[in-house]
């Protein structure tokens, strides 16, 4: 019996790995989401990027790394290039984070705005947007019915 359930463990374990794999790579096939917006949340977003290592920041042009995303000249005239990895790399990325860091990225259905306790709507480019979802966790309004006819 305890082998037939340590088998099933193991299965569900694999069968969790390939779904998450696929799903990783279908959505890195789509075609590349620029952000909206000024300047700071542009880099902002990059920002996270390259800290996610999904995207390679370099001060120089290069020919053979990837898609140019996003060009940048800041106030002391450096140039900072934003290009795309491979996929199989972000991926190794991807799962790096998971394993060591608890780290899923960013959520494509959370980004952008986000209500808060204080019932104001935050930009895209604040970075308070993920305290206020562990403060406060997204629910959803589906199935309730309000009693004063408000929704």
């Amino acid at each position: 019996m305890a082998k037939y359930v340590i088998k099933r463990i193991l299965l569900a374990f694999v069968t969790l790995f390939i779904i998450l794999s696929l799903t990783f790579i279908l959505m890195k096939l789509l075609p590349f989401t620029k952000p909206l917006g000024t300047t700071s949340a542009q880099m902002a977003y990059y920002g996270k990027q390259v800290s996610l290592g999904y995207v390679l920041q370099v001060s120089e042009p290069i020919d053979n790394i990837g898609a140019l995303l996003y060009k940048y000249t800041d106030s002391t005239n450096v140039t900072h290039y934003f290009y795309q990895r491979p996929i199989m790399e972000q991926y190794g990325n991807w799962v790096k984070n998971v394993i060591t860091k608890w780290d899923w990225g960013v959520s494509y259905f959370h980004y952008g705005k986000c209500r808060c306790r204080s019932n104001h709507w935050l930009e895209a480019s604040d970075y308070h947007r993920s305290q206020c979802y562990l403060r406060r966790p997204f629910r959803s309004s589906w199935g309730r019915r309000s009693v004063s006819g408000q929704p």
